[in-house]
């Protein structure tokens, strides 16, 4: 029976997992996924948008895969038999159409600290928009550091002040070490007025337990939510979004209030 593409949106609390990308020890998002589709031999040639950092969560990320049965069928096989991973939507897609070639990615990091001022917290982090070389804003794995950061706008999640990121694609920790900046101007008043300023300041990188992938988005694709009756449990969104919340609040408070 010939295949389909189709592209799937999914969520996940990633600290309940060891890593995101498959290795060959320990419990991970890609692992576990491609486990089912592999048991029900329900899909093939799975690639992801989005490889995460270890305890980085997502509400939106996007999938692709290959498959004879309808994408609610497969959607369904996944969501019975996934922990803390949720499948929420989807959408028809050409067979050349490559899940990395995205127009735009969208992070959000949450603010759960007494001392935060919001927004100076955002002051700090416009400082980032634009073209810049962000070398010293990343883990360097050797690629070019230069990326365009489109927007960076102030957020609330459920009465939580959170920062909203938006580019095309983000830098290795790109987003920790930005907000790990602000962290330190802010609530410790060391570092340079201008995060240019090279003038020898020790980097912080920012916890990532408060970091969501919120969207993925492309040209022309628009993704379907899956209704609940199509599914054999509850998949929302909002369960993670609620468990976000408490992604070590009370421990980071302790360390940075």
């Amino acid at each position: 029976m010939e295949k389909s593409k189709f592209a799937m949106g999914f969520a996940y609390d990633g600290t309940e997992f060891s890593a995101f990308s498959t290795q060959s020890s320990g419990i991970t998002v890609e692992g576990e996924i491609k486990k089912v589709l592999i048991s029900t031999g329900a899909a093939t040639g799975m690639r992801t948008a989005s490889r995460t950092d270890r305890n980085v969560s997502a509400t939106f990320n996007v999938l692709t895969v290959e498959t004879s049965f309808e994408p609610l069928k497969v959607m369904g096989m996944l969501n019975s038999s996934l922990k803390h991973i949720y499948f929420h939507s989807y959408a028809p897609v050409d067979k050349k159409f490559n899940v990395r070639h995205c127009t735009e990615k969208e992070y959000t990091y949450l603010l759960p600290y007494k001392w935060v001022d919001p927004g100076n917290f955002l002051k700090e982090m416009k400082k980032f928009e634009g073209i810049h070389d962000f070398r010293n804003f990343c883990r360097y794995d050797s690629k070019d550091t230069t990326r365009e950061l489109r927007k960076v706008s102030l957020v609330s999640w459920r009465d939580i002040p959170a920062i909203k990121f938006t580019a095309r694609g983000f830098l290795w920790n790109q987003i920790r070490f930005m907000v790990g900046y602000g962290i330190q101007r802010l609530r410790d008043g060391i570092g340079p007025e201008d995060p240019w300023d090279e003038k020898g300041w020790a980097r912080f990188i920012a916890p990532p337990e408060l970091l969501i992938l919120t969207d993925v988005r492309y040209d022309g694709i628009n993704m379907i939510p899956v209704h609940k009756k199509s599914l054999t449990r509850d998949v929302e969104k909002e369960k993670v979004i609620r468990s976000a919340r408490h992604f070590l609040i009370d421990e980071i408070q302790g360390k940075l209030i």
